[in-house]
């Protein structure tokens, strides 16, 4: 879920449809879906992120990859395979850098937003979920322990 203020409008994944929606906040109604062709179809969707030029990112924590789709909601590239298991929670932070947490490596993730790897910023949380940079430029990152489901890390 997260809010396109260029255009008002709502993107939400839909894991069990596979899909990503555009949703019109001043009518409340889907106007249109991200499209991809069929060799790279979604088969998971989990999170989405919009860079400052209206480009969307969907991890797809199925194939282990990151969806890149143009300010239309068509379909550019993927980009991750290899290097991430189950991509779960995607933000950017002030700088445009790609923020990743991949629940099945235990591993947070820096990418630029082409989808280049900059570096793994931990390896040291367990099942990490939603990820969000908070005003003070730290990583809040929620987590599958019982114990300790929110951790907050510096990572610059």
């Amino acid at each position: 879920l997260e809010h396109d203020t260029v255009r008002n409008y709502l993107v939400v994944t839909d894991t069990g449809k596979r899909k990503v929606t555009l949703n019109d906040m001043r009518v409340g109604s889907v106007v249109g879906e991200m499209r991809q062709p069929y060799s790279d179809q979604l088969l998971m969707p989990v999170d989405v992120a919009i860079d400052d030029m209206s480009r969307t990112y969907v991890t797809d924590a199925a194939k282990g990859c990151i969806h890149i789709y143009d300010k239309n909601g068509d379909f550019i590239k993927l980009f991750g395979k290899g290097e991430l298991r189950k991509p779960w929670g995607i933000c950017f932070d002030r700088q445009d850098n790609l923020l990743v947490s991949d629940e099945g490596s235990n591993r947070i993730l820096m990418y630029t937003a082409a989808g280049k790897l900059n570096r793994v910023i931990t390896e040291d949380v367990y099942l990490p979920k939603g990820i969000s940079v908070n005003i003070h430029e730290r990583l809040a990152i929620t987590t599958g322990d019982p114990y300790n489901f929110l951790k907050i890390i510096q990572y610059k």
